[in-house]
Parts: structure tokens; C-alpha cells; sequence
């Protein structure tokens, strides 16, 4: 089997480390890290590119390829390295970030790259070619590739993730890296690339999915992908994709993470406790909404509902599973 892989990102990385780790909301400004991104890439081919028959660095027109990472590329026969441009892809709304941060950092750090990122990740991906399995890795981390390649080999079917969040009772993906078939993978990337169903990048991916590929076996419309989260059918759209399309890596792959140069601390390992792993996804459980209820559902959280129906909902609270 002949495995592509895929750096993508930018050349200098701006945001949060994993050293000593904390919410957006919880981080001062001058705990941003500002990082260069050559040693983290070269790191991850010097200890992992034999693994690979192609791999590509994918990266924006924006950004400065230094004279050490050029060299490094020409003197590599298996990597390439190509920079797109950001002009076709459509501007998000901004993210929220602190207050108290500069008007500077503020416009750095409020950019929504969802859609960025998965254009970057298949304008990389249409680049290998003769390639049956892919493994995308960012340009600011380093991972155990070896064991990411090993687990992707014995789970050839899914798409693998690093872990599966439960917040807010919504299922979110950790998007750190990726590995799968290189159909799959694709298939994904194309998917996360066009469509946004909703503004965060941790669940957009899952509706994404469900809108290329689940909704006829759902027996469910598009619509459903607008509905209010705390409906009933959006929640199983969500289970059924995860159960069927997605598996969770190791977690000793995303608790040994090191990124923006920083190797993974004590807040890092702690913040992950609500994550589901390879270790306990099976805990996961089917969700099953009888056609009835489903009507229900529909009439109180479509995306039309009323202003009083909107009310109503949250006046009552509806148990509709099996």
C-alpha cells in the first residue's frame, strides 16, 4: 500500500501552545505564540518520510518560504512543496477573542480558517498521485506518524480523526490531523471545502459528511442540517455519521502532541477528559428516533419554526429516543 502525506498550513503560526494550555477565552494576549513553522516540518520528514512515497507541503501564496526550508525541499527527491491562493475561497464571519487583546492580534486571531483549511488540504491532495492511503498533519505539529500510519492500516475503511469531542451535547472532531483512503479522504476534504453548514470547524465537518454521503440512508433531508441543535434528528445525524464514517485514533497519538513548539503539559492532558478516543468509542451508543417523534422534531427545531414555536420548545422538554 503506498501512503501520501500531506503537511498543510501556514509558515509562521500564530495562536495557543499545548505546554500550558487554555481556552481562547482564558488566554492573554502575550501567551500567543508566534511560531516558524520550518523546523516542525523538517522534524516530521526527517523522522517520518521514509514512510511515504510523495509528500506535500501545502501552504498559501501569502506566506514566506525561508532559504533553509527551500534548500531542505530541493534536496528531497519525495517532497514538493505548492502554495495556493486564498482568492476564491469565501471569507467567513469573524470568531470571537478576547477583549482585552490588541486591535493587532485581534484581527490575526478572529479569521475563521475553516474552509482555508480543507481547500489548502485538497488543492495538497489532488497533488499525489498513484496513492491508495493519506495521512494530513499540520505544519506546526508534530505526532507519531508511524503509529497514526499503523492504526489507519488496520482500520482501512474510516476516516481517522484525533478524537471526537461531547460538548454541549454535540458531537465536534479534533481536526488536528487526518488519515484514511485516499477516495475517503478526498471525498472529505471536497466535502469540507464547499459547504458550510455551520460556522465552528469541529462540527461543520460531521454535517458536511452527512450532506455528501448519509442523508438518503437517514432518510432525512438538508434541511435537517439547519435545524437547531437541540433537535432530536440533528443529534442522530451527527451519531449516525460518527458511528459509521469516523474513528478516533489512539489517545497516547493526541495526548503526546507537541505544537508551536511546545510539548503537550498537564492543562493539555486534563482538558481532554470529555473526548472520545480509540480506547472507549465503542462507549458510543446507536440512536434511534421512532418515525413519529420524528414528526414532532421536525415541526419544533426546523430552521422555519416560529418565534412561539422557538418558545414552546423551551418551555418544554422532549424525550423522543427509543
Amino acid at each position: 500500500m503506498k501512503f501520501g502525506l500531506i503537511i498543510q498550513g501556514p509558515l509562521l503560526s500564530i495562536g495557543r501552545g499545548v505546554s500550558s494550555y487554555k481556552k481562547k477565552a482564558e488566554t492573554s494576549e502575550n501567551e500567543i505564540i508566534k511560531h516558524q513553522c520550518d523546523e516542525t516540518i523538517i522534524s516530521n520528514i526527517e523522522n517520518y518520510g521514509n514512510l511515504f512515497e510523495k509528500i506535500i507541503i501545502s501552504t498559501w501564496k501569502d506566506e514566506k518560504i525561508s532559504k533553509k526550508l527551500s534548500e531542505y525541499i530541493k534536496s528531497k527527491n519525495n517532497v514538493e512543496i505548492y502554495q495556493f491562493s486564498k482568492s476564491d475561497v469565501p471569507e467567513l464571519p469573524k470568531l470571537k477573542v478576547p477583549s482585552s487583546w490588541s486591535k493587532e492580534m485581534s484581527s490575526i486571531m478572529n479569521v475563521n480558517n475553516n474552509l482555508n483549511q480543507y481547500t489548502g488540504c485538497k488543492l495538497g491532495l489532488v497533488k499525489l498521485e498513484n496513492i491508495d492511503f493519506v495521512i494530513r498533519v499540520r505544519t506546526d505539529q508534530e505526532i507519531n506518524i508511524q503509529k497514526l500510519k499503523e492504526f489507519i492500516l488496520e482500520n482501512p475503511k474510516k476516516i481517522v480523526v484525533p478524537g471526537i469531542f461531547f460538548e454541549n451535547y454535540m458531537y465536534q472532531i479534533a481536526d488536528f490531523y487526518f488519515g484514511g483512503s485516499y477516495k475517503n479522504i478526498l471525498n472529505f476534504f471536497e466535502a469540507c471545502s464547499k459547504n458550510i453548514f455551520d460556522f465552528s470547524p469541529h462540527i461543520n465537518p460531521i454535517s458536511c459528511l452527512a450532506n455528501s454521503k448519509y442523508l438518503d440512508e437517514l432518510n432525512m433531508n438538508s434541511e435537517v442540517l439547519y435545524y437547531s441543535k437541540e433537535s432530536f434528528q440533528y443529534k442522530i445525524m451527527q451519531n449516525f455519521v460518527i458511528s459509521k464514517a469516523l474513528l478516533p485514533s489512539p489517545s497516547s497519538i493526541y495526548q503526546k502532541i507537541s505544537w508551536r513548539g511546545e510539548k503537550a503539559g498537564t492543562e493539555w492532558k486534563n482538558q481532554n477528559k470529555n473526548i472520545y478516543f480509540y480506547e472507549n468509542f465503542s462507549d458510543i451508543k446507536q440512536l434511534v428516533l421512532p418515525e413519529s417523534n420524528r414528526i414532532i422534531d421536525s415541526k419544533l427545531y426546523s430552521s422555519k419554526s416560529n418565534f412561539f414555536t422557538k418558545v414552546l420548545r423551551r418551555l418544554i422538554k422532549l424525550e423522543l429516543f427509543k
